[in-house]
């Protein structure tokens, strides 16, 4: 939703939902603890001034996937590339 929020909106940069600056972790993060329907508080600055908005957030279109690594699984595959075992 901010995404597709955010390609209508010119150097936009989300500073807090619901109060709170989404950290190292970044916005994703942030919103994947949140289910659609809910309703947010976005602060954000639009060019040098700072705006609220109010958004409520969808669920994801069926065409959109994340892709994650699996945990080891780069160590792994170092190790089958190198002939070596993992430890």
């Amino acid at each position: 939703m901010i995404r597709e929020f955010a390609r209508h909106v010119v150097s936009i940069r989300a500073v807090a939902v619901e109060g709170l600056r989404p950290g190292q972790t970044g916005l994703d993060s942030v919103l994947a603890k949140r289910r659609a329907g809910e309703r947010l508080t976005i602060h954000a600055f639009r060019r040098d001034e700072l705006m609220s908005f109010e958004v409520r957030l969808k669920r994801a279109e069926a065409d959109t996937c994340v892709l994650a690594e699996s945990p080891g699984a780069r160590r792994r595959l170092l190790d089958r590339w190198l002939g070596t075992r993992g430890g």
